[in-house]
């Protein structure tokens, strides 16, 4: 099944533009929120109960439902969301032996797009143990339980992961959205993943208030 990415998008306006019934311009969106669940189907969680905080979003807003993952994998989703490259052999694989030339990437990601038009970015991962954390070159992955990189796409970006001070500035565990958050200095675009102990439908919760909650 292709659909296994879930991807919720979190647009934070600066102004609510009333309905009338001339055309007015859309409202400036001030923040973006990239929440990526996965491995649970799309009618597993839209009007599923113990989702309540996620149909709640959906009641409220909107739902986008012309969307499929690119793959069967999870890294090759997620880099498809966050630079538009196609699925290759050693992404639809997960990249499990890190660091060959078809995973670590010298290609043009969000964050750099972001950069150039001088916007804030962050990628915040769930149990990363320290900014920026991936397996050494040429070493096969050990992770499959809490934080893995193959669930944190910027790691494979060459500009950013060979880039040491700006990917610890950027990629970050998601302890970081709490201080940044009570600071008042979340970015303009954040790109959150929970770790593989998280996932749905390993650990049911709903992201409310600002805590994740069984």
């Amino acid at each position: 099944m292709l659909r296994r990415i879930l991807p919720i998008v979190l647009l934070v306006a600066t102004t609510v533009v009333p309905f009338t019934s001339h055309a007015s311009p859309a409202p400036e969106v001030k923040r973006v929120f990239v929440y990526v669940l996965e491995n649970t189907s799309y009618s597993q969680v839209v009007g599923n109960p113990q989702a309540p905080y996620l149909n709640s979003l959906i009641k409220r807003f909107t739902l986008a439902t012309n969307y499929s993952a690119t793959g069967h994998a999870s890294l090759d989703n997620y880099i498809a969301m966050t630079s538009g490259q196609r699925p290759n052999p050693a992404t639809m694989g997960d990249c499990m032996f890190y660091g060959t030339p078809l995973c670590l990437m010298d290609v043009p990601s969000i964050g750099d797009q972001l950069e150039q038009t001088h916007h804030t970015w962050k990628g915040y991962m769930d149990g990363m143990p320290r900014p920026c954390a991936h397996t050494a070159e040429n070493t096969q992955e050990p992770s499959q339980n809490g934080y893995t990189p193959r669930h944190n796409p910027f790691v494979y970006y060459r500009p950013i992961v060979d880039n040491v001070p700006r990917c610890n500035a950027h990629d970050v565990p998601l302890t970081q959205f709490w201080t940044d958050q009570a600071s008042g200095h979340v970015p303009d675009y954040s790109f959150i993943t929970p770790d593989t102990l998280s996932r749905w439908p390993r650990l049911r919760f709903t992201v409310q208030g600002g805590r994740r909650h069984p």
